[in-house]
C-alpha cells in the first residue's frame, strides 16, 4: 500500500510486529519458565481435562441429556446457545446445580457462550443485523445456515459491523439472564474463526475480560469416510491457524490443545478418549521443564437426546451415543487409573465483570470497533 511509504504508515507497521513478538516471547517465556499463564491454575503438574458440552439451550431434550452428562458423567462444561428455545430454562437449572455445589464446595461446571451466527434467530433486532439474516423474503428474520453463512463471508457479503452488534447482544444477554459474564466463548459451527469474524469476537473477548476462547486447531483428524465432512474441517482447522495469530494479539487465553471434531457421533469411544488422556498425562509425567504448571486440554463433546425440533444433528441418535460413552462406568474406572489427570472446568483466570473503565458503553465500544477494524485490516 502507498501509505507504507509515508513515515506514519512505517511506523504503525513496525508497532504491529514489535507488539506480536513480544506476546509471542511473553507466552514462550511463560511456558518454558513458570509453567503456562504462569501457573495461575493452583493445580501445578497436572493435566486439567475440559469436558465441554456444546449446544445448551438448544431445546430441552438436548439440555436434560446434557445436565445428565453432568451430574453422572465427566462433562465438566458448557457452552448456551442463547437464542436456543430452553436457554432460559437452561440457566434456571444450571444455576440450581451451582448453587448446591457452592455450598459443598465442589467445582462447579464453567457456563460460557456458544456465540451463534448460522442457526434460528438473532437476539439484536433483524433490522439493524440485515446482512447476517437469509435473503428470502419468507425466512428473512432467520440466519443464513451454516454453509450459507461461511459463504456468505467469504463472498464479502456480511457485514462485520452487523456481527459486533450481534455478538454483543448475545453476551448482553447472557449477562442480563445468568448474572455473570461467561467463563469461555467458542462458535457455534465454529464460525469465530471465520476471517474477519474472528478479530470481532476476539475484540468482544478482550473487552468484556473472558476467560477462555476455543481453539479449534486439531492435530489429527481420525478416518471418516465423509468427505464433504473433512473438507469441513480442514477449512476450520485452516480458518482456526490465522485465527490463533488474531488470539493472540488480543492476548487471549485459549487450551494447549483441543479435541472433538472426529471424536462427534459413533466416532467418540471410550477407548479413544482414555487413549487421548492417557497420552497427555504422561506425556506430562515425563516432561521436566513444565512440572511445576498445569497444562489445559479441552475436549468438544455434543451430548443429548434426540430433540423434537431443529437440525439432523440435532434429532441424530448420535447424541444419545455421546451421552452413553460420556457417564459410562468403564469410562470413568479406567480415567480413575491415569495419573496427573484433573477433569474440571475452564480455570478462573479473570474477573467475571469486565473493568470498570470498560463498562462505559458508547466509548468503550467505539474502542473494540476500532480494536477489531484496525487489526481486520492489517491482516487483510
Amino acid at each position: 500500500s502507498p501509505s507504507i511509504f509515508r513515515p506514519w504508515g512505517v511506523w504503525q507497521v513496525c508497532l504491529k510486529a514489535l507488539s506480536c513478538l513480544v506476546i509471542r516471547w511473553r507466552r514462550r517465556k511463560m511456558e518454558g519458565e513458570e509453567g503456562i499463564w504462569k501457573g495461575k491454575h493452583g493445580m501445578g503438574g497436572k493435566v486439567r481435562f475440559v469436558v465441554n458440552a456444546d449446544d445448551l439451550g438448544y431445546s430441552r431434550e438436548r439440555d436434560d441429556g446434557i445436565f445428565e452428562a453432568v451430574s453422572k458423567g465427566i462433562v465438566t462444561s458448557m457452552s448456551l446457545l442463547v437464542n436456543g428455545p430452553s436457554a432460559k430454562s437452561a440457566i434456571a437449572k444450571y444455576m440450581k446445580i451451582k448453587m448446591k455445589l457452592d455450598e459443598i464446595g465442589e467445582e462447579v461446571p464453567s457456563l460460557g457462550l456458544h456465540i451463534n451466527l448460522t442457526e434460528g434467530r438473532p437476539i439484536a433486532s433483524r433490522h439493524i443485523v440485515p446482512s447476517l439474516l437469509r435473503e428470502n423474503k419468507n425466512m428473512a428474520s432467520m440466519f443464513r445456515g451454516k454453509f450459507g453463512f461461511e459463504q456468505a463471508v467469504y463472498g464479502k457479503k456480511i457485514n462485520l459491523e452487523h456481527v459486533r452488534i450481534e455478538a454483543l447482544a448475545q453476551i448482553r444477554w447472557f449477562y442480563q439472564n445468568a448474572g455473570f459474564y461467561p467463563s469461555h466463548v467458542d462458535g457455534h459451527n465454529h464460525v469465530h474463526v471465520l476471517p474477519g469474524v474472528a478479530p470481532v469476537v476476539a475484540a468482544l473477548v478482550a473487552h468484556f475480560k473472558i476467560g477462555w476462547i476455543r481453539l479449534p486447531l486439531e492435530k489429527t483428524l481420525g478416518p471418516t469416510v465423509d468427505e464433504k465432512r473433512v473438507f469441513f474441517l480442514r477449512r476450520i482447522i485452516a480458518n482456526a491457524k490465522k485465527a490463533q495469530v488474531v488470539f493472540e494479539q488480543f492476548d487471549l487465553k485459549f487450551p494447549n490443545a483441543f479435541y472433538g471434531m472426529w471424536l462427534c457421533g459413533k466416532e467418540l469411544t471410550v477407548d479413544r478418549i482414555v487413549e487421548i488422556v492417557d497420552r497427555h498425562c504422561k506425556h506430562r509425567g515425563s516432561s521436566e521443564r513444565k512440572e511445576k504448571s498445569e497444562l489445559v486440554v479441552e475436549i468438544m463433546t455434543h451430548p443429548g437426546y434426540p430433540s423434537t425440533k431443529g437440525d439432523a444433528f440435532s434429532k441424530s441418535g448420535d447424541r444419545v451415543h455421546e451421552l452413553e460413552v460420556l457417564i459410562s462406568t468403564s469410562l470413568a474406572e479406567k480415567l480413575a487409573e491415569i495419573p496427573r489427570l484433573h477433569l474440571g472446568p475452564f480455570p478462573k483466570l479473570a474477573p467475571e465483570k469486565p473493568h470498570r473503565k470498560m463498562r462505559s458503553s458508547k466509548r468503550g465500544m467505539a474502542d473494540v470497533r476500532c480494536n477489531w477494524q484496525t487489526l481486520a485490516c492489517t491482516i487483510c
